[in-house]
Parts: structure tokens; sequence; C-alpha cells
């Protein structure tokens, strides 16, 4: 999808393809046998964002903590049109790393280990086309996953009629992927039905 149109980007069909071809082109470096930790893996998605922006067939930006610059209002990546104070975000994506697990529905503690509700809180609260999250609850907390978000995008839905777009990726393992596994998971937030679709994109 090389020189693909920042418009077709807002689309979750078309980040997924996008982003699923950068990890294509940009595989990380290890072997069949060697799964990641959460930091090195952190480190490589953040680099795949930066590589995806590059891609694109006009100028896009995507700011993240890739060489040391800073996150946008603790959001972990932040695409705009240009870098500057009057581009708004077009797409919002937390990549997280933590597991699901807030008591009694509170919110998560950002600072906790049950990460994957304030992650998605986050994109959500940030206005843009598209809102992405990427996750690893495992297999034994992924229908919980689902069914936490799709509470979570009707309440949002029932506040603010958004026109955001929104997009869940679930990684095949909690925290760490290996080469040659299964990609993510795919669900589209369907408005009208207000739930959680699966998506067959490949």
């Amino acid at each position: 999808m090389s020189g693909f149109d920042v418009d077709n980007l807002k689309n979750p069909k078309d980040f997924y393809t996008a982003f699923k071809n950068t990890w294509d082109d940009c595989k990380p470096p290890w072997k069949n046998d060697f799964v990641l930790r959460d930091a090195e893996w952190t480190n490589w998605f953040e680099r795949s964002m930066r590589r995806l922006v590059e891609q694109a067939a006009r100028g896009i930006h995507c700011q993240n903590r890739f060489g040391g610059a800073e996150e946008w209002m603790k959001v972990d990546h932040v695409f705009v049109l240009k870098n500057a104070y009057d581009s708004f975000p077009i797409i919002a994506v937390e990549h997280e790393n933590g597991s699901l697990g807030s008591p009694d529905n509170e919110l998560a503690d950002p600072e906790g280990k049950a990460a994957i509700e304030w992650a998605l809180w986050k994109v959500l609260s940030m206005r843009s086309h598209l809102a992405v999250l990427v996750a690893y609850p495992g297999s034994k907390k992924e229908n919980r996953t689902i069914e936490v978000a799709e509470q979570m995008l009707a309440a949002w839905q029932q506040e603010y009629s958004p026109k955001t777009k929104v997009l869940i990726l679930l990684g095949p393992a909690s925290g760490t992927a290996q080469l040659g596994g299964p990609f993510y998971r795919s669900l589209e937030w369907d408005a009208a039905e207000k739930r959680l679709k699966q998506k067959n994109w490949d």
C-alpha cells in the first residue's frame, strides 16, 4: 500500500492494511524462537508508526516518543497533517502492553497495571477521525476485553454522538508477539448496532 492517501488512512480497514504492510516491510530483528520484551516491542511499534507515515502519498506527521520526542497529550501516537499549532489530530493510537482488570467498573489507574481500559479512554477522549487501540489481553481475557470495550464505547457514543471511527487490534499474546505467529485480530465499532464487529481484512 505504498503511496496511500492520508484520507484513506482515516478508515479502519485502510489503517489496518497500511499497518500490516509496514509490519511486513520492517519486521523486528528477532529469531523465530525469540520473544521481544514489552519495552523492546513498544520501541519497535513506535518506529513502525513513523515508518507508516513515511509511505504516505502526501505529507503526514506522527508524533510519538521515537527518537527522544514527547507524546502529545499523553497519547502514544498522534497523526496530524503537519507539525503545527493549526493542525489537529487525524488519528489517535494507543499501544498498550498492560492488562485488563479495573475493579467495579472504575476507570483504571493510569499508573497501574489495569491499563487497557485507560488506553481506550484516552483515545476516545481525543477528538480525531479514527481512534485505534492496540492491546494484548491474552486469550483468556480477550472476550472480557471486548465486553468492557463495548460497554465503554456505548457510553461514549451516547454521551457525545461522535463521528470518530474506532478500530481495536488485539495482539496474539500478552505484551509480546512472535515472528510468523498470527497477526492482530481486528475489531471495528459498529455505531448502529452498538457492538464491535470482527473484520477479516487479510
